[in-house]
């Protein structure tokens, strides 16, 4: 409820925005009078929702390394430099192709490279780059040490950064459709989108 509130209350008074209304009525469990009343209480800062501990990867490397803050893009480009086997977990890498996100092309051509590849270790994989100024990102990824020596801590901690990736491509989709909502240019298939983004988005 705390995510869709700042979302919902932007989409511009009409039919559209009543059904979205009584969509989330519907997925919140409450009537439509329960969920007005809570879409005008107070809106929490943005970040405040909690996560899972495993989506969210990126505090225990801002402890160690206050300066440069680890994203889960660099959380997961390590892991895949450490542990190369990681790639076959990620999914289908096509789905962030269209994700403006810092690094995250490199990210996605890592994940192909490793999944199209998988005998490939981290030596074989940096070569590919080398040069280049992604190869020499990954050259300083690669000389960084993780505080995780358990492979099953890093595997997690890998899946919980390619989950909070997935969510960020979500709301960056939600967003451009609210935006758009509200220069009355979706289409039916846009709409039926919108409402799935929300329940997803409600569900994580």
């Amino acid at each position: 409820m705390e995510l869709a509130r700042p979302l919902i209350t932007r989409l511009p008074p009409g039919i559209f925005a009543h059904m979205m209304r009584q969509q989330l009525a519907q997925l919140a469990r409450v009537d439509s009078d329960e969920l007005d009343r809570q879409l005008a209480g107070p809106v929490k800062k943005p970040g405040t929702a909690s996560l899972p501990a495993s989506a969210r990867p990126a505090g225990r490397y801002q402890a160690s390394h206050k300066a440069q803050p680890f994203s889960p893009v660099r959380i997961a480009l390590m892991h895949l430099l450490s542990q190369p086997q990681l790639a076959q977990l990620a999914g289908d890498s096509s789905r962030f192709r269209d994700f403006d996100l810092p690094g995250m092309n490199l990210l996605r051509e890592v994940i192909e490279t490793l999944q199209q590849n998988p005998h490939l270790g981290n030596s074989a994989l940096l070569e590919r780059w080398r040069g280049s100024d992604s190869g020499r990102h990954l050259e300083k990824l690669v000389m960084m040490t993780s505080p995780l020596d358990d492979e099953k801590a890093v595997q997690a901690e890998f899946e919980g950064a390619i989950h909070r990736l997935d969510q960020l491509r979500h709301e960056q989709r939600l967003d451009d459709l609210l935006t758009r909502s509200n220069q009355g240019a979706l289409n039916s298939e846009e709409k039926t989108e919108l409402l799935e983004l929300f329940s997803l988005l409600r569900r994580d």
